[in-house]
């Protein structure tokens, strides 16, 4: 038995699969992990729900669990941040043998297997992943304060600003400050005042998805702030592209895909080639495939395929009222 988990800033994913049959056997979902987005006792909760959730489902301990892998969004980014991280999976699980990586690598696995090609996963922050002649390197994932660029916390933050302007009277209209007000339950001042001490990236990312379908609406304010994300995006896409003989393979992983069409449309239109898009709880079937790929298992895309079916399945048969705070499967 295997179990990888997905933990990031807004959600945590774990699986357990049977090697011997290539079966999803559970899943479990819980709160965030990230270790700058919350308290290292909320992070350890929401970690260890999850994976005993995903247990529970299998009738399994973690006695049982022959290898696992922890894809923890923020790790890579310090090396404070790795020392924490790796520890605080060796405390829960009572394991030093379990793998504790970013949650990058695992949607890469996802995305490309074990080729080259470039993948840019962009849910409540942003890291793009590409690799070349079997070397794996990592550009942005900079924090959410400085960087993260074109993820659903930018997106958010941007929109906010643009916001403050509406508020202001130097743009006639005021259709964010309306969502802003709606979404955060207050009024427009005291929201950003509110976020500003605060400092809640879930919360702050969790007004993405307003962005965008303002967007979806027409707001031209709000299309304008998808159109910067997808340049963003488009930027690092090409740039890695051209590293490559050939095109490569490029996917997009992650919770801001969900803006659908008419964002990925916008990134498309800017790198002129082909892309597979991924959404962002998907990514803990990337961190299975790696560990069966470490065992020397040859993985195809129709088992990577059928992986990503049975966790569907396996989600909708707990149903929204167990996920949907924290994900979105239609």
């Amino acid at each position: 038995m295997i179990l990888a988990l997905d933990g990031g800033a807004t959600k945590t994913v774990a699986v357990v699969m049977d090697e011997d049959d290539m079966k999803i056997k559970g899943v479990g979902v819980s709160g965030p992990a990230n270790l700058i987005a919350v308290t290292k006792d909320v992070a350890e909760s929401n970690i260890m729900k999850a994976v005993n959730d995903s247990l529970n489902d299998a009738s399994l301990s973690l006695r049982n669990i022959r290898k696992a892998i922890f894809g923890l969004s923020g790790m890579g980014d310090s090396m404070e941040l790795d020392r924490e991280g790796t520890a605080l999976i060796r405390k829960l699980t009572g394991r030093n043998d379990f793998g504790v990586v970013n949650d990058g690598l695992p949607a890469f696995a996802l995305s490309h297997l074990n080729a080259d090609g470039i993948v840019f996963a962009g849910g409540t922050g942003s890291v793009a992943y590409y690799r070349l002649h079997g070397v794996t390197e990592r550009v942005g994932g900079w924090n959410w304060f400085i960087g993260d660029d074109g993820s659903a916390s930018w997106i958010a933050k941007r929109a906010l600003n643009i916001g403050t302007l509406e508020y202001d009277g130097i743009y006639p209209e005021k259709r964010i400050v309306d969502e802003a007000e709606k979404y955060f339950k207050m009024e427009f001042r005291e929201a950003i005042a509110f976020v500003d001490r605060s400092r809640d990236k879930r919360l702050v990312s969790g007004f993405a998805p307003c962005v965008s379908a303002l967007a979806r609406s027409g707001y031209h304010r709000a299309m304008e702030i998808l159109e910067e994300s997808a340049e963003y995006v488009s930027r690092i896409i090409n740039a890695l592209s051209r590293k490559f003989p050939a095109k490569p393979g490029i996917s997009l992983v992650g919770g801001t895909m969900q803006a659908g069409e008419l964002y990925i449309g916008m990134i498309m239109k800017r790198i002129n080639s082909p892309v597979t898009v991924f959404y962002g709880y998907q990514v803990a079937i990337g961190g299975l495939i790696t560990l069966l790929l470490e065992s020397g298992v040859q993985v195809s895309l129709s088992l990577r395929d059928s992986l990503v079916k049975q966790m569907n399945d396996l989600l909708r048969k707990k149903g929204r009222g167990y996920w949907g705070e924290y994900i979105n499967l239609e």
